[in-house]
């Protein structure tokens, strides 16, 4: 878990540093409100977890959390507040909350919940190892697999040269990056199609293509039928 980064919400700069003071093994970068965190999440990132304020200038922490919910139903959204009461606890669970902490916080509670989520999503990264670098490239799609990520921004993000990472990823994963992209996207989709009755349009937007017929094409292509026949046929 040493290395994890964490994002906190907060328009008090002091919950931050509290934070980096507290645990210095972890990553911590800031946002001073609602509107910044959704502009750094929207963009290829590799934040592990997210620290959100229940009350904030601008939109209210529940707000914040309804539109992360949005675009990454996965990651850990734990929520801070000094307004600790029943309601401000339901309604922070609704909006996607998968922990409460009460302001001013305890050391040793928010060491075991920081544990908890951080453990599965933790992943040792050796610059000098390449399979640890295709195991890094495949946990930044796997997180922003609904955006339009390109191979050259997560050779920026690891420090490689994109044409060494492009030759390393396909020897190592047996698929090119846009393969691999276009495969887990897909895996989405079918997971969709055949959990629910989402619209096939809503689907294809939510897992990132710009339009429906490319969305149809290249799930015919790859999965032999069309996104109709294969919910039909579950």
């Amino acid at each position: 878990m040493i290395g994890s980064l964490i994002l906190v919400v907060d328009d008090d700069r002091r919950t931050r540093d509290s934070l980096e003071i507290a645990f210095p093994q972890y990553k911590f970068i800031g946002a001073r409100n609602g509107e910044e965190a959704l502009r750094l999440l929207e963009k290829p990132n590799e934040v592990d977890m997210v620290v959100l304020d229940y009350r904030m200038n601008g939109m209210s922490g529940v707000e914040v959390s309804k539109k992360i919910r949005q675009v990454d139903r996965d990651l850990p959204l734990i929520f801070l507040t000094a307004f600790g009461s029943k309601e401000t606890v339901i309604e922070a669970w609704r909006s996607g909350a998968d922990e409460f902490i009460d302001k001013p916080f305890e050391i040793d509670a928010v060491s075991l919940i920081f544990t908890k989520y951080l453990k599965s999503r933790f992943l040792t990264m050796d610059s000098g190892n390449q399979h640890a670098a295709v195991a890094r490239v495949i946990r930044i799609l796997e997180r922003n697999f609904n955006k339009s990520v390109s191979l050259t921004e997560i050779s920026g993000i690891l420090s490689m040269h994109p044409k060494y990472l492009s030759r390393l990823f396909k020897e190592k994963s047996g698929r090119s990056f846009v393969e691999y992209r276009t495969w887990l996207r897909l895996e989405k989709a079918k997971a969709m199609l055949k959990k629910s009755m989402t619209r096939i349009g809503q689907i294809s937007d939510e897992i990132g293509y710009q339009n429906m017929p490319s969305f149809a094409k290249a799930f015919k292509k790859n999965v032999g039928c069309t996104p109709q026949q294969f919910r039909h046929n579950k």
